[in-house]
């Protein structure tokens, strides 16, 4: 069968997206300044596999939030909880690496290529590109959800090593679902 637009074509082959994990942000915070941040999922929050991903981003409702850019991997075996195994990709907004989330509601990356399986921890990293708003929420989750965080204005997202993190347990920004297909 030919189709008149081969996207149509791959989404039909694919089928529909898995919800990995979903979380319900409910602080806004005001931000200051570019800083890098890495979101890790713990395995056991995971569901699904597959060979695409892509995410919904949130911020504060007040102010938006530039990404300048933002990955995604299998979290390393060793070393910082933070670190990449090696296998990162770059996520994309709509084809652009760089992205604002308006204070009117979430933005969802663009399918990335990536092998994901559940049984691993997840990492997200990304570059805050200046002040404005996110969205979080730093109480009643588990130790399943960590963040790291410095306020380097250099891009590191893309690093599977990355050092002088600072850590939160049981928190979470800017990411409120997964999907997987």
């Amino acid at each position: 069968m030919t189709f008149p637009f081969p996207f149509l074509a791959l989404e039909r082959t694919l089928g529909s997206p898995v919800t990995a994990v979903q979380v319900t942000l409910d602080t806004n915070a005001s931000v200051t300044g570019a800083a890098n941040t890495r979101v890790w999922f713990n395995s056991n929050l995971l569901t699904g596999s597959g060979t695409q991903i892509r995410v919904t981003l949130a911020n504060s409702t007040a102010l938006t939030l530039g990404i300048g850019s933002m990955y995604v991997g299998t979290a390393a075996l060793s070393g910082n909880f933070y670190d990449f195994a090696g296998d990162q990709v770059r996520l994309l907004f709509g084809g652009a690496g760089s992205v604002t989330i308006p204070t009117s509601g979430p933005v969802v990356s663009d399918w990335a290529d990536f092998a994901f399986n559940s049984s691993r921890p997840l990492v997200l990293a990304y570059l805050r590109t200046g002040s404005g708003g996110d969205r979080r929420k730093t109480s009643g989750l588990s130790a399943d959800y960590r963040l790291a965080y410095n306020s380097l204005a250099t891009d590191d997202s893309s690093n599977t090593t990355v050092s002088g993190y600072s850590s939160l347990n049981g928190a979470i920004t800017t990411v409120t679902k997964i999907e997987v297909r």
